[in-house]
C-alpha cells in the first residue's frame, strides 16, 4: 500500500487494519469478487467507518463455499432426512403427512377454481375469444 493510498484512507476515516481483504486504491474502494453482489451496499459499510463488518461478510461468504462446509451441511442434510424418515413411519407421522396432502390437494382445488372463475368472466367478456380461454380440471385426490 502506498503513502497516497494511506492518505486517501486517513482522509476518508477509514480503518482497515483488520481487514486484510479490504483495500483503498485512489480513493476507490476495492472488494474482492465474492462481494460483487452486494458490492454497494459493502462499499456503503466501508464508508461509514464498518469496514471490520464487511470483512466478517467476506469471511463467511468465502466458508460456505469450502468443501468442510459442504461436507457439513450434507451430513446434516443426511441425519435430518433419516429422523424425518424414522418421524414419518411413526403413526403421528403418518397422521401429518395425510393431513399436508389434504391440505395441499385443497389448496391446489381452490386455485383451480379460481383460475375457473376468471376464465368464465373472461369468456363472458370476450365471447369471440371463448376458445382462448380454457378451463382447468379440478384436483380430485
Amino acid at each position: 500500500m502506498t503513502h497516497d493510498d494511506r492518505m486517501t484512507m486517513a482522509r476518508m476515516s477509514i480503518d482497515l487494519r483488520n481487514c486484510p481483504d479490504i483495500y483503498v486504491v485512489n480513493e476507490h474502494i476495492m472488494l474482492p469478487e465474492i462481494m460483487a453482489p452486494d458490492a454497494e451496499w459493502a462499499k456503503s459499510l466501508v464508508r461509514a467507518g464498518r469496514a471490520e463488518e464487511v470483512q466478517a461478510e467476506i469471511e463467511r461468504r468465502e466458508y460456505l463455499r469450502t468443501p468442510e462446509f459442504a461436507a457439513r451441511m450434507r451430513e446434516i442434510d443426511a441425519r435430518e432426512k433419516a429422523e424425518r424418515e424414522a418421524w414419518l413411519a411413526t403413526p403421528e407421522g403418518q397422521e401429518e403427512k395425510r393431513t399436508f396432502e389434504a391440505c395441499v390437494l385443497l389448496r391446489r382445488q381452490e386455485e383451480a377454481r379460481r383460475f375457473n372463475r376468471r376464465q368464465l368472466r373472461l369468456r363472458a367478456k370476450y365471447p369471440q375469444h371463448a376458445e382462448h380461454f380454457r378451463l382447468r380440471d379440478i384436483p380430485q385426490n
